[in-house]
């Protein structure tokens, strides 16, 4: 159990929390604040342990965490009680060697049934820092624990469509085959046409690394989030971006990510673009 929990100043400031009901800011703050939160923001916190430290209903409950999963914050399984909160690593970074150690330690004594073990290991993917290579190595990626977050996201590498054998205490990566296979046809489509042009270094040699599994999931989700945003609006925006002449260059998963820190993401502006050329009146595009 621990003693403490951070909340950072711009927490209550940022628009995704500001949107958000009182009920939903309440529980947002519980969970990064909680006994039951570790270092890698996944735990078990059963409906009735919230219910007691909350004294809410269980309806409650329910309902504020129905609002924090549609907007990206947290998602619970609620019939094993478990719950993960999406970016707690990159708010709350693993800082040396030795809390990446027992952050694997921490997913090591997770049930390989956890509902949410596949988000969790996209978040070590992306916010990984720290965490040891040959683990990384078992998800289908090599972090480089001596950079820091930004220079991690331009230096991504491709993932091979077969990972290592197994992670650190023999779990096995659940990365199999296909990379794009569990994403829709129109993801995949925007990958097969995005994916020869995309630059693969910065001018000054630097490789640029594609994480295909992150990608697909991510153009996924804005599919599925603006149902405005056509297929062919995403590989547009995809192609103009790469054809740009600029000092560096995203690796497709973050161009087609989140905006961090509240900014916008990087995809929205090259297609609210595209749209505007098409109806130049107001468009309500939203990250």
């Amino acid at each position: 159990m621990r003693d403490y929990g951070k909340i950072f100043c711009a927490f209550w400031s940022a628009g995704d929390i500001q949107s958000l009901s009182d009920q939903g800011k309440i529980l947002a703050a519980y969970l990064l604040t909680s006994q039951h939160t570790t270092l890698i923001g996944c735990f078990r916190a059963p409906f009735g342990y919230i219910q007691e430290d909350l004294k809410w209903s269980r309806e409650t409950v329910s309902s504020a965490f129905s609002e924090l999963s549609r907007n990206g914050f947290a998602t619970v399984d609620e019939p094993t009680g478990w719950v993960l909160i999406h970016k707690y690593l990159h708010w709350n970074p693993i800082e040396n060697p030795n809390q990446g150690k027992q952050a694997v330690r921490i997913y090591e004594q997770m049930p390989e049934s956890m509902p949410l073990l596949s988000a969790l290991e996209r978040a070590f993917v992306e916010y990984g820092r720290f965490l040891p290579d040959e683990f990384l190595k078992g998800l289908g990626t090599v972090n480089e624990p001596s950079r820091n977050q930004e220079q991690e996201q331009e230096k991504e590498q491709e993932v091979p469509p077969t990972p290592s054998p197994a992670a650190p205490g023999g779990r096995r990566s659940r990365r199999r085959g296909n990379a794009l296979e569990a994403f829709s046809p129109e993801a995949s489509r925007i990958v097969g046409e995005l994916r020869p042009i995309w630059r693969k270094e910065d001018p000054d040699g630097r490789p640029i690394r594609v994480d295909l599994s992150l990608w697909g999931q991510r153009l996924d989700e804005i599919l599925k989030a603006h149902p405005e945003v056509t297929p062919d609006m995403l590989i547009e925006a995809g192609r103009n971006y790469t054809e740009g002449e600029r000092f560096r260059y995203q690796a497709p998963q973050f161009f087609f990510g989140v905006g961090r820190e509240g900014a916008e993401a990087a995809w929205v502006g090259y297609v609210r673009l595209l749209i505007t050329k098409r109806q130049p009146a107001e468009v309500p595009l939203a990250s």
